[in-house]
């Protein structure tokens, strides 16, 4: 009978253990989660940011285009015009490299952003698959300190019985 017990006991500090571990790695899944959930925030704003700084660079391009346009109309002086022609090109140029890199920043974000959300919802599924564990083995503490409770009256009552017979 002690050794059942000892037994049981063992098996329930067993379990106890798992339980925490699960716990724990519950805990940290959590915590990354969040992490990655303001990561995925501060990628958000910086897409956002990058996107108002596309916009801004085409609305330039457009007006460096204008410009170039309206100067070419406007100009026949042909040393003027051919200078004040380069100057914009330059900067439509430099406008469009600008443009491009951060087009290429955009699709990197982007990308990122995808891949951390893959990585968020990933760890939220094994967060859902820890707390069903976790559960499983609450239910199974429970169950085992029924079972502990039945064979502790059982034993009781032996005793109870061995108690009157020897007396």
């Amino acid at each position: 009978m002690s050794s059942a017990l000892d037994k049981f006991r063992q098996n329930l500090e067993k379990l106890r253990g798992e339980a925490s571990i699960a716990q724990e790695r519950a805990e940290a899944s959590e915590a990354e989660c969040k992490k990655l959930r303001a990561e995925l925030l501060a990628r958000e704003q910086e897409t956002n940011a990058l996107q108002k700084r596309v916009q801004l660079l085409e609305d330039q391009l457009e007006s460096t285009v204008e410009r170039l346009q309206e100067t070419k109309q406007q100009n026949d002086d042909v040393d003027v015009h051919r200078s004040e022609a380069e100057n914009l090109q330059r900067k439509i140029t430099i406008l469009e490299d600008k443009l491009e890199a951060s087009e290429a920043k955009l699709r990197e974000v982007t990308e990122e952003l995808r891949q951390t959300d893959v990585r968020a919802d990933h760890l939220e599924r094994q967060v859902q698959q820890f707390d069903a564990v976790r559960s499983g083995l609450e239910e199974k503490i429970e169950a085992e300190k029924e079972k502990h409770a039945s064979v502790k009256a059982e034993l009781e009552e032996a005793l109870k019985t061995l108690e009157e017979m020897c007396s």
